[in-house]
């Protein structure tokens, strides 16, 4: 009986510091990275809006090269969508989508992963900087219920695929006459 006392007070107390540590954890994600690409802010705009460019620059792409990729909605800009399938941890199911833009200077998307109930927000700003242009792309969202652990690590896994793109994007960009 007295074992069954202390393994209730145990696990009572185990269930307290995890609602206690689920209140205190913040819920809010930011990631933010920028880069100068030697390109008008119309071009890299241009590029961007075309989902289809996206296993051209994104890290996510070299992840699983077998990723099923559909293109739906308009062409390009507001409406465009791109699912993908993957059978990939790292990868999984989900869509993105456009759901603004400022021609030439930003575009807002929308990003749904299955595991989630909402989408997340990404967006493209782009700035002339010297003879180039700066894009700033960020990622927002709010983490609820045990997800909030995996706020802290977020900047973590984020901002070096970030990085990663970025620089690709840059390359293709740098590489194109103006």
């Amino acid at each position: 009986m007295k074992i069954l006392k202390i393994a209730g007070v145990t696990l009572l107390a185990v269930m307290t510091v995890y609602i206690v540590i689920i209140i205190v954890l913040p819920s809010k994600v930011f990631v933010e990275r920028s880069i100068v690409v030697n390109a008008r802010p119309e071009e890299v705009y241009n590029y961007l809006e075309d989902l289809r460019n996206f296993q051209e620059w994104a890290y996510w792409a070299e992840i699983d090269p077998l990723t099923a990729y559909e293109y739906k909605g308009a062409l390009k800009g507001v409406g465009s969508r791109m699912d993908w399938h993957s059978e990939h941890v790292g990868m999984g199911y989900g869509s993105l989508w456009i759901v603004a833009t400022i021609p030439p200077r930003q575009i807002n998307l929308d990003i749904q992963l299955r595991e989630f109930d909402k989408p997340a927000q990404m967006t493209f700003n782009f700035l002339e900087e010297g003879n180039g242009t700066r894009i700033t792309w960020n990622f927002q969202t709010k983490f609820y219920g045990y997800w909030k652990f995996f706020v802290p690590m977020m900047e973590e896994e984020l901002g070096p695929a970030y990085e990663k793109g970025l620089r690709k994007i840059k390359s293709v960009l740098d590489s194109q006459p103006s």
